[in-house]
């Protein structure tokens, strides 16, 4: 039986939960710059999406079992927001099987004076074929959350595409970018590589040092 969305994240990564920002908290990661300076929603889209499904898949091709995990943030007392997202993702043709959200307070004295009840981060999880109709329809509500394109699953706030056996991790924040986070180095070469012309400028300097170093060839 599989452990709850925490315990899988802490045992394989270490995390109590996905961090808000990946790149930011992971040792090996890359950040990739999706919709570019597109002004128009629809092209904006297509670029966004062109480049997360051609990177999800070369870095999930030899992956043999993979999660979806969703986090989001809602009151003590869940709202019916979130439900409605999930009705929504799978009208966008995902179709793995949540499991019960897993309820985290978050101890936010500021929530707790303002509403009356705590803020809590829920986790949920469902094991997902690899074909790229499954990632395909999670990359779509990622892109499509902050956006004027539908259908949308709004109120998912965090979708993270998962290869526990292999230490992968990929999360599409919005429209403007991708983090791709492994434990192993290795792992991410070839995609840094393969993709460098999509890498977010802002932030290269900090993947050269990680993904040109000696350690990282090697291994």
């Amino acid at each position: 039986m599989q452990g709850s969305p925490t315990d899988r994240i802490r045992e394989t990564f270490g995390w109590n939960g996905f961090p808000d920002s990946l790149f930011h908290e992971a040792s090996y990661v890359l950040r990739f710059d999706l919709g570019g300076e597109q002004n128009s929603d629809p092209l904006r889209f297509m670029r966004a999406i062109d480049r997360a499904r051609e990177v999800a898949a070369s870095v999930f091709a030899q992956s043999r079992s993979m999660t979806a995990i969703v986090g989001y943030y809602d009151g003590a007392r869940r709202s019916p927001r979130a439900a409605s997202s999930f009705k929504a993702l799978a009208g966008i043709g995902f179709q793995g099987e949540f499991s019960k959200p897993e309820r985290v307070p978050l101890k936010d004295k500021d929530h707790i004076a303002a509403f009356g009840e705590d803020l809590c981060a829920y986790w949920c999880s469902a094991e997902m074929s690899t074909s790229c109709e499954q990632r395909d329809a999670l990359l779509w509500a990622c892109i499509a959350r902050e956006i004027d394109i539908s259908p949308k699953a709004r109120w998912l706030e965090r979708i993270y595409i998962v290869d526990f056996e292999q230490g992968i991790v990929l999360n599409v924040y919005d429209d403007r970018g991708m983090d791709l986070a492994a434990l192993d180095p290795g792992k991410l070469r070839p995609i840094y590589l393969a993709f460098n012309d999509w890498l977010s400028d802002y932030d290269r300097e900090r993947m050269a040092r990680t993904f040109t170093c000696n350690d990282a060839i090697n291994r």
